[in-house]
């Protein structure tokens, strides 16, 4: 081979090479783009509204207003640092063909919940929860968020709708169209709609409503648009099961620094560079996004002190951030006073208790839900042996059940008996604990008494009563029994099935064949006074059991 053939292929190789190695970093990068998008679609709004110079010029002089002064408007020493909560609906806009609750788009319950319980632990700077802090200017903000209890009619409600959406999977970022589907009056509730995916990447978008003011659409553009993977928070999963949520944006802070938005918030960097600032003076000046969860926080703006990446407002990991600053705090909760008319109603003592969200002293009813059976409960019927229970409240959400005692009702009918009075029990009404139906066919009533009220995502109240009919196919009596036992089956004459008595550790101690009147008395002379299982297994192949207990 020539010099120069060598030199040209030599050449062509390199150029492969570096070829090569530039597609491998493209590829790199937008890997890194793919599981980082655009957090946030605060920016987009903000270029939209300057399209329109009249309403960007009023936005820009409230701006400049509330920075002189009109912070504090509406704010009375008496109501500074007051409890302020929101009523939130949730509006499920999913595939059409996400017919099942659970399913892709169409998320669970639970996994709203979840979200509710991410949100308010990060707005309460909750002690022993991902969002508490101990930095110095780190803020209780002392704002929760409850789910409607009631609709805009005042008919019950879970606060959670659920709607087909053809484009879940590409909701057109800004539309209103999806709002216009589904929506409940922004100025007595807080609607939140959660889509399958938003175009361009984006993971949630919210109005501030400084940027509504004057508009007449205000009523029909406010709220918070998320998408359903970054809904809900893995630090919480209810009777151990899985939710469907995005790798990195996994604990909820997606919906938290929307909130910020809806709350008047700006990003940290004030979505320019040294020279722009967020309205917030403790604060770090900065410039740009942040990505990531950088282990030394940079100074973008010196003399500014060191960025602050754990701040909600910025755009760094879910699992970097934690705080909101006193500066934002107060930002936040002067945006809900006559600043914003719409928003003073939405908080004030009326609209709370026309929505369901106010505090109340009269017990809930609840009901049971088996977990992985079914919902029959027999007499002498053992519940929650090896089993989840859920406890549901009357609008049928798993009730927040952290730290119950449970004891027999005074209003119990069945002879209720409680085996566990201090259950294993979780935020989403999931519960373990055994407690044995009474031996008669009626309503067993058992009070939960909640621990503490002070954790959840609606208002507690000091009890709640939870109820269930045992039935009986067959009368069984007296049970517990001493020298005999009866069955008896109602409206049949006679009645053949196959009997095992077996012990509580599953051996058999008698078993047989009984043919005859729909009325039997079995021998019990020679049992043990102990805990029997009384299996029958009748012609079809159903087989049903009792517990008895001879004494």
């Amino acid at each position: 081979m020539n010099f120069n053939l060598f030199c040209r292929i030599l050449i062509i190789n390199i150029l492969i090479l570096i070829s090569s190695k530039g597609m491998i970093l493209g590829q790199e990068l937008m890997e890194k783009q793919r599981v980082r998008p655009l957090r946030c679609g605060h920016s987009l709004l903000i270029e939209q509204l300057q399209k329109d110079s009249v309403a960007y010029k009023q936005y820009q002089e409230l701006r400049q207003r509330r920075n002189g002064g009109m912070t504090n408007d509406g704010v009375t020493p008496e109501t500074v640092d007051s409890l302020i909560r929101i009523p939130v609906v949730f509006h499920v806009m999913h595939r059409p063909e996400d017919t099942v609750v659970g399913q892709e788009s169409n998320i669970s319950d639970e996994q709203i919940q979840a979200q509710m319980l991410a949100l308010n632990y990060d707005f309460r700077r909750k002690a022993g929860t991902r969002g508490f802090n101990t930095h110095p200017a780190g803020a209780d903000t002392r704002i929760e968020f409850v789910l409607a209890g009631r609709d805009p009619s005042g008919a019950s409600h879970k606060g959670i709708n659920r709607v087909p959406y053809a484009l879940s999977n590409a909701h057109p970022y800004g539309s209103l169209d999806l709002k216009d589907l589904s929506r409940w009056p922004a100025d007595r509730y807080l609607n939140i709609w959660v889509v399958g995916q938003i175009t361009l990447g984006i993971l949630g978008y919210s109005y501030l409503p400084a940027m509504l003011v004057g508009d007449p659409d205000l009523l029909r553009k406010d709220g918070i648009v998320l998408g359903s993977r970054m809904v809900g928070s893995v630090d919480f999963k209810p009777g151990g099961k899985a939710l469907n949520l995005h790798e990195i944006y996994a604990y909820g802070r997606t919906l938290t620094h929307e909130m910020g938005h809806y709350l008047d918030l700006y990003h940290t960097w004030g979505d320019g560079d040294c020279s722009v600032d967020d309205d917030v003076e403790d604060t770090p000046n900065c410039s740009g996004q942040l990505f990531g969860c950088p282990t030394t926080a940079p100074v973008d703006c010196p003399p500014a002190p060191p960025r602050m990446i754990a701040n909600y407002m910025d755009y760094t990991d879910d699992r970097c951030m934690n705080i909101f600053t006193l500066g934002q705090k107060a930002r936040m909760r002067a945006s809900l006073t006559s600043m914003y008319p719409w928003r003073a109603s939405l908080t004030s003592q009326a609209n709370l208790l026309a929505t369901g969200c106010a505090d109340s002293t009269v017990p809930r009813v609840g009901s049971l839900l088996r977990w992985a059976s079914d919902t029959l409960v027999r007499v002498n019927d053992t519940l929650g042996l090896g089993e989840w229970i859920r406890v549901l409240d009357v609008n049928g959400l798993g009730k927040d059940s952290v730290g119950l005692i449970l004891q027999p009702d005074v209003t119990d009918l069945a002879g209720l008996r409680v085996l566990t009075s201090n259950p294993e029990s979780d935020a989403f009404g999931y519960v373990r604990f055994r407690a044995l139906s009474g031996p008669k066919p009626a309503w067993n009533r058992m009070q939960a008494t909640l621990a503490d009220t002070t954790v959840g995502t609606r208002p507690q109240s000091p009890t709640l009563l939870l109820e269930w009919l045992s039935r009986a196919d067959a009368s069984l009596y007296p049970n517990p029994f001493t020298d005999a036992m009866y069955l008896h089956w109602e409206g049949r004459d006679s009645v053949s099935f196959l009997w095992t008595l077996q012990d509580m550790t599953g051996r058999r101690v008698q078993e047989g064949r009984y043919q005859g009147p729909a009325f039997w008395s079995p021998e019990v002379r020679t049992w043990q006074p102990q805990a029997y299982l009384l299996r029958l297994e009748w012609p079809s192949g159903v087989v049903e059991y009792r517990r008895i207990i001879k004494r």
